[in-house]
């Protein structure tokens, strides 16, 4: 699969403690022609985070230890975090609480 001209490519990272699902979609992205790192455990986004400096995340909201959310408000406070696309996803059905 070729990158249109007209999409701009972006670091892309992709968390999820599902190896399968994380790996089909980093490799669904690369495809797309986007830097894609994966992390497999919110920890480890973390410290992956702190040289790639994604432009988007996708992460897993329920993951054990540090969950999604962590991960989340993490990226936000680094450096560049005000910019950052996150996607949250998950295996779980969410209910909204008003």
């Amino acid at each position: 699969m070729t990158p249109s001209p007209s999409i701009k490519l972006r670091r892309v990272l992709v968390v999820d403690d599902n190896h399968d699902g994380a790996y089909s979609m980093a490799l669904l992205l690369k495809a797309c022609g986007h830097t894609v790192m994966t992390a497999l455990s919110g920890a480890a986004a973390l410290s992956l985070s702190q040289e790639f400096h994604p432009e988007i995340a996708i992460v897993d909201l329920w993951m054990p230890k540090v969950d999604g959310f962590d991960v989340g408000r993490h990226l936000r406070r680094a450096p560049g975090g005000d910019s950052l696309v996150m996607i949250g996803n998950s295996d779980r059905p969410f209910q909204c609480q008003l």
